[in-house]
């Protein structure tokens, strides 16, 4: 994890750069209004934690830089690795001539409804495992 010290003078520049208030900031991410000011208060009677990749996220827009930054300074989660991940996962998925015309997000229901078919296939598989238990059950019964 990146230092604290680090992510909150980077984030008191970003609010000043960007003209940002740390109520807003906090509002915006879906926080407490004191949130911010309290994360970037080192006497605050309640010091905050770092803000997690979902409010990240939020703060993104917000503060005009990207949510790989973002996660890069608060939580040291490099962009390059961010990078290489995608990357692997878009290799992963080999689209043929049938869907190569979809958009993107046609794409991505394509790849939601194989995941449900996935987890059907995965619940039927446990549910086989259940009954041949079971029916071994009896028969060690009888």
């Amino acid at each position: 994890m990146a230092d604290i010290r680090k992510f909150q003078e980077y984030l008191r520049h970003l609010l000043v750069e960007e003209g940002v208030s740390m109520r807003s900031l906090s509002l915006a991410m879906g926080r407490d209004p004191s949130y911010i000011a309290q994360l970037l208060d080192p006497q605050a009677s309640r010091p905050r934690a770092l803000p997690t990749p979902a409010d990240l996220r939020l703060a993104a827009p917000v503060l005009g830089v990207p949510f790989a930054e973002l996660l890069e300074q608060a939580w040291d989660v490099k962009r390059a690795d961010l990078g290489k991940e995608v990357h692997a996962a878009d290799r992963s998925v080999t689209w043929n001539h049938d869907v190569n015309d979809l958009s993107s997000a046609e794409r991505e229901e394509v790849l939601n409804f194989i995941s449900y078919v996935r987890s059907k296939r995965s619940a039927e598989r446990q549910q086989g495992k259940e009954r041949r238990r079971k029916k071994k059950a009896q028969r060690d019964a009888e």
